[in-house]
């Protein structure tokens, strides 16, 4: 028996999943929550709590609001949903004029995360020292201030995401859904998100709310209907539980 397990985010949300078909055909993938695609029926998909994310906890503090960016890439070398040369070029002009939206509470509260590595993608941390030299720019482990910070702002459904909802820590996202076709079976959950004020079409709409909700970020994060969106996302593709050992054992043990 072979299997392989989720190790990250994107898995059951993406329209084109030609990148990870290969870990499909395996006897079994194990995911984050999600049981299967219901325009494919030749992958067996076995959703269980994630080990990873459900050994992380929320940290005591609320220290920072915290942009996440996605990699800027400036070439493409898999076949993958995801930004392209040219619109990451575009996103960083973005950036630029999201953070240019913020309010002085917010840009006063700000920690800027680059993707952490620099071969072959655009250089943004250099533009924004330049135009905002207060801004501080956050290297060196994400979790450790990720789980701590009062408010994140991220603008693509990756791996830093499913942490996020994983752990319920105040999120505001945007993206561009032409630059991130979504799976038909994921569209709903988006849509929830999108319905509660917490993912946007554009920068614009994203540092508007940033801007409306930081002077109160726990009374508006902690509505009922925006926990409802948000625990019904996390159930589905970012699964955790205190007790994930059950679960995986008794799945191994029908092996």
């Amino acid at each position: 028996v072979i299997g392989a397990t989720q190790h990250g985010g994107g898995y059951g949300l993406e329209k084109c999943y030609s990148l990870h078909m290969s870990e499909y055909q395996h006897d079994y993938f194990i995911s984050w929550g999600w049981d299967g695609f219901s325009d494919i029926d030749n992958i067996n998909i076995v959703s269980l709590p994630t080990p990873y994310l459900s050994k992380m906890k929320r940290g005591p503090r609320r220290e920072k609001i915290i942009f996440v960016n996605s990699r800027l890439s400036l070439t493409n070398n898999r076949i993958m949903y995801s930004r392209q040369p040219n619109e990451n070029i575009e996103e960083t002009k973005n950036i630029m004029k999201f953070i240019g939206h913020l309010n002085a509470n917010v840009l006063n509260q700000l920690w800027y995360r680059p993707f952490p590595t620099d071969e072959n993608i655009i250089n943004e941390k250099k533009y924004i020292k330049e135009i905002y030299p207060k801004i501080e720019i956050l290297n060196g482990d994400l979790l450790k201030f990720l789980t701590n910070c009062k408010l994140l702002i991220v603008n693509y459904p990756e791996t830093t995401l499913n942490i996020a909802l994983a752990l319920n820590i105040p999120t505001i996202c945007y993206w561009d859904q032409n630059e991130f076709p979504m799976h038909n079976d994921a569209k709903p959950y988006f849509k929830s998100l999108q319905e509660n004020a917490i993912l946007f079409d554009n920068f614009e709409q994203a540092a508007q709310q940033a801007n409306t909700v930081s002077c109160h970020i726990e009374k508006w994060w902690f509505h009922k209907d925006r926990q409802a969106a948000v625990k019904e996302w996390a159930s589905k593709y970012a699964k955790t539980s205190k007790y994930w050992r059950i679960p995986w054992a008794k799945w191994i043990w029908k092996l």
